[in-house]
């Protein structure tokens, strides 16, 4: 046990060292290490990280998803970074579900940016209906045009051409709007 423990205290440190110097893969090592004899939410999390630094999403995505599967990931961070995760690995369905249920759960907070997110997740699961609830709603808390934009994607989507004109005129009242050429075009095809 006293082995263990100053093994555990040791890794704690090599972590450090690990992360400063930017070795990742002995950082990889030293985390499966700290797993194994304390899995914290923080050493799967970190994990995670360090598969994306290494250029593997898809074993970040799946220790992140074991991560929460085990009921680990309780910072709105954590849930918010695993959505992410599965957006990126094309897996919004999944992506939506688990911001839903953080949301419900008080873990993931109903901000414009959280919507937004959940609103990309829905529209690229094809999931309509709902995608333009959220983004509404996310729209009507940031009041960006990126979220007007979105909902004119969607309405467009569905060939509902005066909601479309609507929100694309919307967001093209954002001076901060990225996409403004984006959204002239589509509002040319509306």
């Amino acid at each position: 046990r006293d082995f263990c423990l100053s093994r555990g205290l040791g890794d704690v440190y090599k972590r450090q060292v690990y992360y400063q110097n930017k070795d990742f893969k002995a950082m990889e090592r030293t985390l499966k290490d700290l797993i194994t004899l304390y899995p914290k939410p923080q050493y799967w999390v970190q994990l995670g990280a360090v598969y994306n630094e290494l250029g593997k999403p898809e074993k970040e995505l799946s220790v992140i998803e074991t991560a929460y599967d085990q009921g680990l990931l309780e910072k709105e961070s954590h849930v918010v970074s695993f959505a992410q995760a599965m957006l990126s690995q094309e897996v919004p369905y999944k992506a939506a579900q688990v911001l839903i249920k953080g949301m419900k759960a008080n873990v993931v907070e109903e901000s414009g940016k959280n919507l937004s997110l959940l609103g990309d997740a829905l529209m690229i699961a094809k999931e309509y209906d709902e995608a333009i609830q959220v983004m509404a709603q996310a729209a009507g808390e940031t009041q960006a045009g990126k979220d007007f934009y979105k909902l004119a994607q969607i309405h467009t989507e569905r060939q509902e051409w005066k909601k479309a004109l609507k929100n694309v005129k919307q967001a093209l009242t954002d001076e901060t709007f990225k996409k403004q050429d984006d959204a002239l075009i589509l509002k040319g095809l509306i």
